[in-house]
């Protein structure tokens, strides 16, 4: 019985470890894309100036 209740504590410690590995993915992901946005803001008007879209601009820099 130990063993089970051992199993399933290192199980719900890998969830939760998984959750906190998917949050600190989307919190660093949404701030890196803010300052590369941030920083090229000036070429993404040019862009936009031209006629380019915002999903074009994304296009381009996939």
């Amino acid at each position: 019985m130990m063993m089970a209740n051992a199993s399933v504590n290192f199980s719900a410690a890998f969830q939760v470890a998984g959750l906190l590995l998917i949050f600190i993915s989307v919190v660093f992901s949404s701030y890196a894309t803010s300052i590369f946005i941030r920083r090229r803001s000036q070429e993404i008007g040019l862009y936009q100036l031209i006629g380019l879209s915002k999903g074009g601009f994304a296009l381009i820099n996939i």
